[in-house]
């Protein structure tokens, strides 16, 4: 059984879920043998009270756990590039060491870095097309 699970907490009415979650889904068939990917629709009764537990306050929200302990909760600038961006910092890291000996915050600016870099690609990429 992978040790890393990601959660993604969803709703029906979130135009940004629902953009996010069919990519979310993917990953999870593309990365399932290394690591655990559920869904939680909020609007269910049932998924209603795990967001409670888990005290979901903003959705999209991906929660990281590691061994059973929520290492990180992520519920900003979910877009699929950065959602590949997150997924892959947190395998490469939790495959090559076990996940509670890395600094997680430094894990965490490392992504921001990553997704700042990629906007900053994209927007050259986008300035280049729009100057032809």
């Amino acid at each position: 059984n992978p040790s890393i699970t990601f959660l993604l907490f969803t709703a029906k009415w979130c135009d940004a879920c629902q953009l996010i979650e069919p990519f979310f889904v993917e990953r999870g068939e593309i990365f399932g043998d290394v690591a655990n990917f559920k869904t939680f629709d909020i609007d269910d009764d049932e998924n209603d009270q795990i967001a409670i537990q888990y005290k979901i306050t903003q959705i999209p929200t991906i929660i990281v756990i590691n061994n059973g302990k929520i290492v990180n909760y992520i519920n900003e600038q979910l877009n699929e590039t950065n959602l590949d961006i997150i997924l892959k910092t947190y395998l490469a890291n939790g495959i090559k060491d076990n996940i509670d000996n890395i600094d997680i915050p430094k894990l965490n600016n490392y992504i921001k870095q990553q997704i700042m870099q990629q906007e900053y690609n994209d927007n050259q990429d986008s300035n280049s097309v729009s100057s032809q």
